[in-house]
Parts: structure tokens; C-alpha cells; sequence
């Protein structure tokens, strides 16, 4: 059996998120070698099909790992 899934770019997915109003949040590093490739592309593509999107580029981050050391509950 296979999967079809497999062919379709999440950025062709897009339009069935923004119709239904689901906001986005991307968070990235500014070292990040998909930020402009990927995460501008979303972004743009994002807008465009009429959602809304919030990127958060932390500056001299790379891909991973992006979350606070500590979460503020604490944990």
C-alpha cells in the first residue's frame, strides 16, 4: 500500500488552515539554513492564502534546539 501523502509539500497544504482561520506559529534561528528557502516561503504563501502567521527568528540560533531552557510553569 502506498502513501500519497508523501508527494504533496506541506506548503501545497496550506489553504485548508488559512480557510479555516488557524493562525500559525513558526519559530526559527536566524542561522537556520531553511529560514529563507522554507520559512519565508511559508510565510508568504501563508499571507497570501488570507491567514495569519507569526514568525519568531531567534538571532544566532541555529535548526535545533529553539525552546527556552525553562518554561514559565517552571518545568
Amino acid at each position: 500500500m502506498h502513501s500519497n501523502t508523501a508527494k504533496v509539500q506541506p506548503l501545497d497544504n496550506l489553504a485548508p488552515l488559512a480557510k479555516a482561520g488557524v493562525p500559525l506559529l513558526h519559530v526559527c534561528g536566524s542561522l537556520d539554513p531553511a529560514l529563507n528557502d522554507n520559512t519565508r516561503a511559508v510565510e508568504a504563501r501563508y499571507k497570501e492564502l488570507g491567514g495569519r502567521i507569526t514568525v519568531i527568528v531567534n538571532e544566532g540560533q541555529s535548526h535545533f534546539p529553539l525552546a527556552p531552557k525553562r518554561s514559565r510553569t517552571g518545568g
